[in-house]
């Protein structure tokens, strides 16, 4: 099968993006075996004490192995779909902006939650926002994706959890976290797509 330049071009900028997944997994790696969850989780009292860096740095820490193990699995399958569109310093913008907004969300919203620690809510907006920067070349197959996370997100919202992972992570599930990642994945790729627009527009 004959590979076109298009698809050539989209492989190449996927490889160009790999340093990005691999240096996540290397940090998360190396928060893990450093045991500092007690430093940089989030934590309510802290946080309003003036330690605001724990609004970025608990993403970053997990519960244990398993949750680690799972959460570096979907950062894997995040950048393997959606590498190619979306450049590895926009990933990065939007993996800082988004851990910030659900630690900001978490504080404003759920005053019962005083600490939580994990990559997924800020996984779920790297999926919302490589979805809706792949409308531009697969509309239905980001079109479906976006779907299939929203129908999670309400799940969630309405049964809570989906079963089975509480016990895969070891703890319990913010999942007010995942939907606020999502929300600000979707804006973020919007403000973004406007941006361009403007950019590119024959006024300027």
């Amino acid at each position: 099968m004959q590979i076109t330049k298009a698809q050539r071009a989209r492989v190449a900028a996927l490889a160009r993006a790999g340093w990005l997944p691999a240096t996540l997994i290397v940090v998360c790696f190396l928060f893990q075996i450093g045991d500092l969850e007690q430093a940089l989780r989030f934590d309510r009292k802290l946080i309003g004490e003036g330690a605001w860096w724990r609004t970025l740095s608990a993403n970053f820490i997990h519960l244990g192995w398993n949750h680690f193990a799972l959460n570096m699995a979907g950062a894997a399958l995040v950048f393997a779909l959606f590498g190619a569109s979306v450049n590895a310093w926009e990933w990065l913008i939007v993996i800082v902006i988004t851990s910030v907004v659900i630690a900001l969300a978490v504080l404003a919203l759920n005053e019962e939650i005083n600490w939580y620690v994990g990559l997924s809510g800020t996984l779920h907006g790297m999926f919302t926002y490589g979805a809706v920067a792949e409308l531009r070349h697969a509309r239905l197959f980001a079109s479906l994706l976006l779907l299939g996370v929203g129908a999670k997100l309400l799940w969630e919202q309405v049964a809570g959890s989906l079963p089975g992972t509480a016990e895969a992570v070891g703890g319990d599930v913010i999942v007010d976290a995942h939907l606020y990642g999502a929300l600000a994945g979707v804006l973020l790729a919007l403000c973004w797509r406007a941006y361009c627009a403007i950019r590119r527009s024959p006024a300027r």
